[in-house]
């Protein structure tokens, strides 16, 4: 599988995207589960068909989203659902687009969000602005109108 195709200076930055993407799909489609190493740098370089920088660059991307840990001399593992970064849009856009239901994921989103939101919640009422209250009942009225 290729991934080649831009070859200016963005087009670089971007192929260590699209290889963060590549692997990510492979994380959530469950052909690399938690805890399984992924394959060594030079058999990614070949398999996707880029350079070493740029799958350095997607594996750097994709242990900043805490999806998996790089051990020097050991390889790459991919983490437990637990460490990964799940309120990150770029990773949750990835989620969404690619992942299998995994009803052991959800759950510890759902016990995240049920632990988080009502602090954040209660925070952010006491911080809000006129201007920022005014927001909220927006988008109440518009959420309620969606149901």
């Amino acid at each position: 599988m290729a991934l080649r195709g831009e070859t200016t200076e963005r087009g670089k930055s971007q192929l260590g995207y699209r290889v963060a993407k590549e692997l990510a799909k492979r994380v959530f489609s469950g052909r690399y589960k938690p805890g399984t190493m992924l394959p060594a740098e030079v058999e990614l370089v070949d398999e996707l068909a880029v350079s070493r920088a740029s799958v350095r660059r997607g594996l750097q991307t994709l242990s900043t989203l805490g999806t998996i840990r790089r051990q020097t001399g050991q390889g790459t593992v991919v983490e437990e659902f637990g460490e990964w970064n799940l309120l990150d849009p770029t990773l949750t856009a990835w989620m969404v687009a690619h992942a299998t239901p995994d009803f052991g994921l959800l759950k510890e989103i759902f016990e995240f969000r049920y632990s988080v939101e009502p602090y954040i919640s209660a925070l952010a009422a006491v911080r809000a602005t006129a201007r920022d209250l005014a927001a909220i009942e927006e988008a109440y009225a518009r959420a309620r109108l969606a149901i």
